[in-house]
């Protein structure tokens, strides 16, 4: 489920660096190559906020 600007938990979760939310939501199938309306990817998300936890996470699981 996304809001108006196309942005989902995962989304909101990758700013705000929630590491463990992350991987919950990745471990819970959610879709890491969906963008939102702006164009960007959620790995375009996890290098604005240049955490390269998240940034792995999103590449392994990469669907």
């Amino acid at each position: 489920m996304a809001d108006g600007n196309g942005t989902t938990a995962l989304h909101y979760a990758i700013l705000s660096s929630d590491e463990a939310v992350v991987k919950l939501l990745v471990d819970a199938y959610a879709d890491v190559a969906f963008k939102d309306k702006r164009g960007n990817f959620r790995i375009d998300y996890g290098n604005m906020v240049q955490n390269q936890t998240i940034i792995n996470l999103l590449k392994k699981n990469k669907i």
